[in-house]
């Protein structure tokens, strides 16, 4: 994407509500159309004021984003609306030439940009680990994964040309797939860890990373890789996920051992947002 540009910026935060990725017909009750969007926009702005602030050489962009309906159906058109999207942050990402790279983000798609600038950046030399409970490789310009590895239309080959393979991406915490996508994940032969796997230490995950060679990494983390019983209003409701603090453990456990260039997280809670506000809208005063 860019290699060896001057470096502008030594973080940069980015605050990315997209949900336009998301699977919109299992959390926007009929009577809610267009509540999403909120939720996720509420739900990014609040890690965004709970993690901590901004470090002196640390710049935050918040992305504007698309809110419209376009189809006729009622549902987003979410490849026009992501692809515009996409440029919008690629430009941003472009303009401030970072060293690293923190997204608070909606959906899971927002991960390509800032990766695909670092793995550029620093001549591909950089693994992504993939924290969630599903190996999000079906759609290809909405699941990141399957971006990643080339299954793309050309109007996103043309935003991020550099592709990662599926021998540098490490899916940690899997637990909630169907049949299909494990077939996918097997034809792709991209390697999975369970929770169980990581529950006592992070031995298996820098095992991986140690073969792989590489500098640098990339953390993707998805918040519907955590138990229920940890983030209840996860929309994942599959047990036996990986704990926070098992989570904490890992990702510290890689900052330690490699350079960590970049985080996205993603997911915050959409379904507990849109409740509360089916809920207020139908009291009082509200």
């Amino acid at each position: 994407m860019i290699e060896n540009k001057e470096l502008k910026t030594k973080v940069l935060r980015l605050i990315h509500p997209q949900w336009h990725g998301g699977i919109l017909e299992n959390w926007i009750p009929k009577d809610m159309k267009g509540g999403i969007e909120e939720a996720y926009k509420i739900g990014a702005g609040v890690q965004n004021m709970m993690v901590p602030q901004e470090q002196k050489e640390q710049e935050t962009v918040t992305i504007p984003l698309s809110t419209e309906i376009t189809s006729a159906d009622g549902m987003h058109n979410e490849y026009d609306d992501i692809l515009k999207q996409t440029k919008v942050v690629s430009d941003i990402i472009l303009e401030k030439a970072p060293e690293r790279i923190v997204t608070l983000a909606g959906d899971a798609s927002a991960t390509v940009i800032p990766l695909g600038y670092l793995n550029g950046y620093y001549q591909k030399d950089t693994s992504l680990v993939w924290i969630d409970a599903n190996p999000d490789v079906s759609v290809p310009y909405t699941m990141a994964l399957m971006a990643w590895l080339g299954k793309r239309s050309e109007d996103f080959k043309r935003l991020w040309p550099t592709m990662v393979p599926a021998s540098r991406i490490l899916i940690v915490g899997y637990r909630a797939w169907n049949q299909s996508l494990k077939e996918w994940q097997d034809d792709l032969g991209m390697k999975g860890i369970s929770p169980l796997q990581v529950r006592e230490d992070s031995g298996i995950v820098l095992d991986w990373l140690k073969e792989k060679g590489k500098k640098k990494v990339y953390v993707h983390l998805d918040l519907s890789v955590l138990d229920p019983s940890e983030l209840f209003s996860s929309h994942n409701r599959a047990h036996n996920g990986i704990k926070a603090a098992e989570v904490v453990r890992v990702v510290n456990d890689i900052a330690a051992a490699f350079d960590l260039v970049g985080m996205t997280v993603v997911e915050p809670t959409p379904k507990l947002v849109n409740k509360v506000r089916e809920t207020l809208s139908q009291l009082p005063l509200f």
